[in-house]
């Protein structure tokens, strides 16, 4: 069995060779790698702009339209049958502890970040999606490091049941609640995070969408389970939702991307984001802090950025978006490299943004790959941020989304580390 290093070797070497050309998924770089279509334009540094003869670290002028290539990961996670759903965990302590659980009409299952390996499953399940959501399980009392962990719900398609977990923070064990939610109506999809209205985020919200109609639940530490909250709405095609737990802010999507936000009780009905496709399968959240420019083009050091991530069935795109302004952030395609297959549909996506370990201390993104195969395909999120020129600097982790003054030394980990570990191995990488 190939080490650990090696792994973390070949991966790096294909995530920065992709993203660092930047290339076009329907170009052929030359050569030189430069573009064939921009090759006799006047080029200036990636990242340079000068200013009163000061130099910023600036983005270069962004193409949103076109996909910008990442590279996936050799360690793909193979499954029994097609993921409906994937869901990330983070350990609270060893990072590379951490885990992807897919969902598959076979069961869930449960493997490391580090290495693929299989720990758990729940096999007598015919688990439709998967939900995850860290929150505070000690009613009365703030949220801290030690109180703050991971439930995580699943729809049976068998029992026409929502069946709620809760995974064991010192020995990774899956537990299932006894409590359980019958729901006969069909399930488009759904999502978990903090109850906006819990005191101390001591509280889960589950909401679920069937056709236009949202049906909530709010499920508290007792365990008590709340009378469901349905709402008809006139968008048509629901086909996925996210909770902010950051900000406490509700958004769901449609097929075709468009992404409206969940005010006071109601879905506003002018979307906050036009869509672009007519396929989308997965809608995620994540937060990360960047280098920014102000006004004047003065370089800041970013508050934390939130994302939109929104997934295509048909061709496995993924299109991010920036939460506060709205404004497009790329599109990203898993190509393939080498022996290193890419994804060309995709039937579920997870997204993790907190320190995983390894190549993943600033995130990952799954995607489940569709095909005689199934299998989840991986790619760490510092490949996807230097694809799309975005100046990434630190990680935020999911647990400290929770807690109202969380410590730097915990949640941050600085990019220059990352980078010393790529110019050992690429010293002449830029």
């Amino acid at each position: 069995m190939r080490s650990y290093s090696f792994h973390v070797f070949t991966a790096i070497f294909c995530i920065l060779l992709l993203a660092a050309c930047g290339q076009k998924t329907s170009n052929t770089p030359q050569q030189d790698g430069t573009n064939p279509n921009t090759a006799n334009q006047e080029q200036k540094p990636e990242g340079q702009n000068d200013k009163d003869g000061v130099t910023l670290d600036l983005p270069p002028q962004k193409d949103y339209s076109t996909p910008q290539e990442v590279a996936t990961t050799d360690q793909p996670i193979p499954l029994p049958a097609r993921a409906t759903g994937i869901s990330i965990w983070d350990h609270p302590s060893l990072t590379f502890q951490s885990l992807i659980l897919a969902a598959t009409p076979n069961g869930i299952y449960a493997h490391t970040l580090e290495g693929n390996e299989e720990i758990s499953a729940v096999n007598d399940i015919n688990a439709n999606n998967i939900a995850l959501t860290f929150w505070n399980t000690q009613a009365g009392q703030a949220p801290t490091r030690q109180n703050v962990q991971a439930i995580f719900t699943t729809y049976d398609e068998t029992n026409k049941a929502f069946r709620l977990f809760r995974i064991n923070d010192k020995d990774t064990a899956i537990k299932e609640d006894l409590l359980s939610i019958k729901y006969a109506d069909p399930v488009t999809s759904y999502c978990m995070g903090v109850d906006p209205d819990a005191e101390h985020k001591a509280g889960a919200l589950l909401m679920v969408l069937s056709g236009s109609t949202i049906t909530s639940f709010t499920y508290d530490t007792a365990p008590t389970l709340s009378s469901p909250k349905t709402i008809n709405t006139d968008i048509d095609n629901l086909t996925a939702c996210a909770i902010d737990n950051r900000s406490g802010e509700i958004y769901v999507a449609n097929k075709r991307g468009n992404i409206y936000k969940f005010n006071e009780g109601q879905t506003e009905q002018t979307p906050i984001i036009q869509g672009q496709d007519d396929d989308i399968i997965s809608f995620s959240i994540l937060h990360n802090q960047f280098k920014a420019a102000d006004e004047n083009q003065n370089i800041k050091q970013a508050e934390i950025q939130s994302q939109f991530a929104l997934l295509s069935e048909k061709s496995g795109l993924v299109r991010l978006y920036d939460v506060a302004t709205n404004n497009p952030l790329g599109i990203l395609q898993f190509a393939q490299f080498n022996s290193n297959e890419g994804v060309l549909q995709a039937s579920a996506m997870g997204i993790g943004h907190g320190n995983y370990g390894g190549i993943y201390r600033f995130g990952v993104i799954a995607l489940a790959a569709s095909g005689n195969q199934p299998a989840v395909r991986l790619t760490p999120y510092i490949g996807a941020a230097r694809a799309l020129d975005l100046k990434l600097t630190n990680s935020l982790n999911p647990r400290d989304l929770l807690i109202e003054k969380p410590s730097p030394t915990q949640t941050l980990i600085g990019l220059d580390k990352v980078r010393t570990n790529v110019e050992d191995v690429f010293p002449d990488h830029n």
